[in-house]
């Protein structure tokens, strides 16, 4: 009996919480801890002489480079799959940073922008193949779980992350600041390559023209405009809230930061199943309309309680959104192009990202960094109501996402019965 039952929990999909769920946690919170730490290389273009407009093209170059190499990523996930493509991503997010150390004193040289874009590009890989690795091993009827669960640890980094920068930076320099980011980015890339992940390969390129067999599958538009729409809901905060608490003499906004990532963590831990249990409709209207209530909250603050509890709730709207969308992407993706599918999907959170930066940007030079948070809510609101006209098109859905759960669990059932059968003889 003791043989057969280590048998049937090899044999068994059913586990969420494995060695590679573990050893992906660990991962994510090192890759984390590099990319939570953008917020401090403007001070790498002020050092070489740049001004707000060369920090502005610095960052974005990041953002641009992400998005614009997502064709790219989503073939080479679906043609070697994602283990490869992660630990090539964090490879690229950290080696440019010896690159910045080796040229800290000769400017913003055309290699310095070249090695901007090589880290923007490897933040598109990792981000991709880590959301493919998350929906790709979750048991049946556990995806949002799944994708929930695995990367926790990435949102505790974000209470940390720039901290350590900052304090890396004030007490030591830039050159020490640098070797630390290429070495978080060297050890997930290590990390990455302990992971057991059957490959579930893609036929030759030839045979198999992923990108245009996602991008001609319209399931999948409705999660790409979610995506977009999500990012550019969540998004402002971080891109503007500091020159706004700024303005207002607010001390210690960064606050804003702990409790986001604080409700997100709990949130995640607390509401992992609701998607898969209660479909994801049922979980992103109410999560697209705290974010309008966040972003309200931000623009009426004035001191750090109030901006704390902002980020609670925009937190919660992140900790359930982010799951059931990149979720959703992978369920309406065509098969053979899984990997393709989700660099698209994230494709879309970073190009969001990217226009909140441009759009609001261009609206604070004329009305000032207030007005960006009210006008900001436009986005979550136009979510809720393409999430409302779904609901009025498709009233059965709901329904059927419950149908389709209880049918994966007496599949799983049977599945577990039958092997069992197999092994007994």
């Amino acid at each position: 009996m003791p043989r057969t039952t280590h048998i049937l929990e090899k044999s068994s999909t059913d586990s969420l919480y494995t060695r590679t769920f573990f050893i992906a946690n660990v991962y994510i919170f090192f890759i984390a801890l590099n990319y939570h730490n953008n917020a401090i290389y403007p001070l790498y273009v002020t050092h070489a002489g740049g001004n707000a407009v060369m920090v502005g093209l610095f960052m974005s170059t990041f953002s641009i480079a992400a998005v614009l190499g997502r064709p790219v990523i989503g073939l080479l996930i679906d043609r070697f799959g994602v283990k490869y493509v992660m630990i090539m991503g964090c490879l690229c997010m950290g080696l440019p940073s010896l690159g910045y150390l080796a040229l800290i004193n000769t400017g913003l040289t055309p290699i310095v922008w070249i090695l901007r874009a090589i880290q923007g590009f490897g933040f598109g890989a990792h981000f991709s193949a880590f959301f493919t690795l998350a929906a790709q091993t979750a048991p049946i009827g556990r995806r949002n779980e799944s994708i929930a669960m695995y990367g926790i640890f990435g949102i505790g980094a974000i209470m940390i992350g720039p901290f350590i920068g900052e304090r890396l930076v004030n007490l030591y320099g830039l050159p020490t600041f640098f070797i630390v980011m290429a070495a978080l980015g060297i050890i997930a890339a290590f990390l990455a390559t302990l992971f057991r992940i059957p490959h579930f390969a893609s036929p030759p390129l030839h045979k198999n023209k992923n990108m245009f067999k996602a991008v001609k599958n319209r399931k999948l538009y409705f999660p790409l405009i979610l995506a977009m729409l999500m990012a550019m809901s969540l998004s402002a905060p971080a891109i503007f809230l500091a020159p706004l608490a700024e303005l207002r003499s607010i001390s210690g906004f960064s606050l804003y930061f702990t409790g986001f990532a604080v409700s997100g963590m709990t949130i995640r831990i607390i509401g992992r199943k609701w998607a898969d249990q209660f479909g994801w409709r049922r979980i992103l209207i109410p999560s697209f309309s705290l974010c309008s209530i966040g972003l309200i909250i931000i623009y009426f603050s004035q001191s750090v309680p109030m901006l704390f509890s902002a980020g609670m709730i925009i937190g919660i709207a992140q900790g359930l959104a982010l799951p059931a969308v990149t979720s959703l992407g992978y369920s309406m993706a065509p098969e053979g192009a899984k990997g393709t599918s989700m660099a698209l999907v994230t494709g879309m959170i970073d190009f969001g990202v990217f226009m909140n930066g441009i759009i609001l940007g261009q609206v604070a030079k004329i009305g000032g960094y207030a007005i960006i948070f009210p006008l900001a809510t436009i986005a979550p609101i136009v979510a809720v109501i393409l999430l409302l006209i779904h609901v009025w098109k498709n009233p059965r859905h709901l329904s059927k996402e419950i149908i389709s759960k209880i049918s994966d669990r007496h599949f799983r059932t049977k599945r577990i019965h039958s092997k069992r059968t197999n092994i007994l003889g």
